[in-house]
């Protein structure tokens, strides 16, 4: 799948080079409001049982409404963490902390809101920045809950695509078919919530 034809549902005639054209310098100063409540506070009891960490299940299905995102964070993985590093911030936190960031920040020009800001600006939605921001952050959501997307909690011994590893932060990758070769990474500071994402691309995109 194509990234235009996922996003606007028709055919794309315009090359990779195109969408790389407008990076994250031409949309610098958007601004727009966060569309989510604040984190809930951590309450879940853990039972150090093997399957679904369910604090993290919950906070994506009621807080950010995404039903159909699969999400793989072993509950084991999860509390072999906690207990191997120290953490102020929770996983279920992280995770909130992880999406967010992925529906909001597009300071790295391959992150998924600077791709899909790219993409509709080359379908003319460009010079029109605070329209492209919102339309663009609607139209991720609508891709993340499109079924087919995984976001994943990186193991302890994995390390995200710059070389971090799990012991100084929560890491997740993010794969949305929209974005074929692509992995997404999250990285949230265990002790202070601080977030960044970005994105590595694989493979060869034809359009």
């Amino acid at each position: 799948m194509m990234i235009l034809a996922a996003l606007s549902g028709a055919p794309a005639s315009a090359g990779f080079t195109d969408l790389q054209g407008l990076g994250a310098s031409d949309v610098a100063g958007l601004t727009a409001a966060a569309p989510f409540p604040p984190l809930p506070a951590c309450s879940a009891e853990r039972t150090g049982e093997d399957g679904p960490y369910a604090p993290v299940q919950d906070v994506i299905r009621s807080q950010f409404r995404l039903d159909k995102l699969a999400v793989e964070a072993g509950e084991a993985e999860v509390l072999r963490q906690a207990a191997a590093f120290k953490s102020r911030v929770s996983a279920e936190d992280a995770a909130a902390l992880a999406l967010r960031s992925f529906l909001e920040d597009f300071e790295d020009p391959d992150s998924p809101m600077s791709l899909t800001m790219q993409a509709l600006a080359v379908q003319g939605a460009a010079g029109q920045k605070a329209f492209l921001a919102d339309r663009a952050r609607e139209k991720l959501f609508s891709m993340l809950n499109g079924g087919g997307v995984v976001l994943r909690l990186a193991a302890a011994g994995e390390k995200a695509g710059r070389g971090e590893d799990v012991s100084g932060s929560w890491i997740f990758s993010l794969k949305v078919p929209g974005f074929p070769g692509y992995t997404h990474w999250a990285v949230v500071n265990r002790q202070t919530g601080a977030v960044y994402n970005y994105g590595g691309f694989r493979g060869r995109l034809t359009f």
